[in-house]
């Protein structure tokens, strides 16, 4: 009976350190997978980032451009008016 337990604590330990050995695999895909969605967060959250910044960046030029239009615009319609007074001026 003694070698009949003996053999069963052997193949228990045995068991146990199978199971022992697949849940440290587990937790190691674990780990690794983590690390992998936290690099993969990180990566979406600059793109993020530098889409926002682009964007950021165009509506302002985009301002700017506007800006530009129409200080161009009114100074064509100053040259225009003093233009026109000039001949006006003279011709008259």
């Amino acid at each position: 009976m003694l070698h009949e337990t003996e053999e069963a604590l052997q193949r228990v330990n045995v068991e146990r350190t199978h199971c022992t050995s697949e849940l440290n695999d587990v937790q190691r895909d674990i780990e690794a997978q983590y690390r992998e969605k936290t690099r993969l967060e990180d990566d979406v959250m600059e793109k993020i980032r530098l889409q926002l910044t682009a964007d950021k960046a165009a509506q302002y030029s985009a301002s700017i451009v506007n800006r530009l239009r129409e200080r161009t615009k009114d100074l064509e319609t100053q040259v225009s008016i003093a233009t026109l007074y000039y001949y006006c001026c003279c011709c008259c």
